[in-house]
């Protein structure tokens, strides 16, 4: 008879993470949430948080208990912010260690960090995930030193996708390395065709920009942007006397509301995503997808011309070409949707949590 390590049966898993859905929006932040419910729904769960104005220092949600750490944004002394939040956690964590067995740290830094010398200090595994950004944004010499120890000194790093696996190992090919890529929830398949979707923050590497200069040529079409950010105002300005309409953020759950209406999700990324949660989202509700083919995850996913098209990031004349051709082919635009469900159905939360557990165990028996 098979013997099952009994570690994870009974010790609490702690998950680091900068926040968590609904308070922040973000691919890192929902993920979060969804990973602590799907967790804390087979075992004890702990997450770490910064805590932000007016938010309980405790609370319990979807079973995970949640405990936010100090934080304040005090812009002028950054560096010391960034330190006593570090410190904060690190004294929560410290409070629970006896129960608190592995560490899941979302993003490199701070979380990796946090995990490294929780690791360093109370003896508690960590693991580290690169979610994307974190890896892809260019580096200041600091970050770049903190990256490093944090992949040297983890017991392990998570990446979403194949991309982003052969990224850190050309950097780091000793790294030890697990692609674990996001689960999504089952969707009720179905839209009504109403317009062209975008989802997500409105920052430069998004590349909504890119997206409203492709759709200024297809004036017949309406542009929906859910989202908001940094680029707003200027994205808005761009926009004047295009069919778009801005809708702003909308908490995670409503996302699908918008996915119901859309003839078509366009992820117009001009840098390398980890593996987005709204690409799968639309595939797992039955519309179709075009995304830019940028490094990272985003072709793990998508196979061009078989469950959405691949662009070239960045250049608006080739967007508008994509755009056009699923508008102009109503079959293809069947096609690619039903193949997007069929994909979807492989990352089912189920199937991510046993390769989860798999990795948790193994180095659970390494530390023992």
């Amino acid at each position: 008879m098979k013997k099952t390590n009994p570690f994870i049966k009974k010790q609490w898993i702690g998950i680091v993470a900068t926040s968590m859905a609904p308070s922040k929006i973000g691919g890192a932040q929902i993920q979060t949430k969804n990973l602590s419910k799907q967790l804390a729904n087979k075992y004890p769960t702990a997450v770490f948080l910064k805590r932000f104005k007016n938010e309980p220092k405790h609370e319990i949600i979807d079973k995970a208990h949640i405990y936010r750490c100090y934080f304040k944004d005090m812009r002028i002394l950054r560096p010391l912010n960034f330190l006593f939040h570090i410190i904060s956690t690190l004294i929560n964590i410290y409070r629970s260690r006896k129960k608190i067995k592995i560490l899941i740290c979302m993003m490199l830094v701070p979380n990796g960090l946090i995990g490294i010398l929780a690791k360093a200090l109370f003896g508690i595994p960590s693991v580290a995930w690169v979610r994307g950004g974190d890896w892809y944004l260019p580096p200041t010499r600091l970050t770049h030193f903190l990256v490093k120890m944090v992949i040297k000194y983890s017991d392990t790093i998570l990446v979403q996708s194949e991309g982003t696996r052969d990224s850190v190992l050309s950097k780091y090919p000793d790294c030890n390395i697990h692609i674990i890529p996001n689960g999504i929830d089952f969707k009720t398949p179905g839209s009504s065709n109403e317009t062209i979707l975008f989802v997500g923050n409105l920052i430069p590497r998004k590349g909504a920009e890119i997206l409203i200069k492709a759709m200024s040529e297809i004036p017949q079409e309406t542009l929906t942007i859910v989202g908001d950010g940094s680029e707003s105002v200027k994205l808005k300005e761009l926009a004047k006397g295009t069919n778009t309409v801005f809708v702003g953020q909308v908490p995670p759950k409503n996302v699908e509301f918008w996915l119901h209406r859309a003839k078509m999700l366009v992820l117009p990324s001009i840098i390398g995503e980890g593996f987005p949660n709204v690409l799968l989202e639309a595939m797992a509700t039955g519309v179709p997808v075009i995304a830019s083919n940028t490094t990272g995850g985003i072709t793990d996913l998508i196979t061009n011309n078989k469950n959405g098209l691949i662009v070239i990031p960045g250049n608006p004349k080739e967007l508008k070409n994509a755009i056009l051709y699923l508008l102009e082919n109503p079959s293809l635009r069947e096609r690619l949707a039903q193949e997007g469900i069929k994909t979807a159905q492989s990352y089912s939360w189920d199937k991510i949590i046993i390769k989860l557990e798999l990795i948790i165990d193994r180095i659970a028996i390494n530390d023992n």
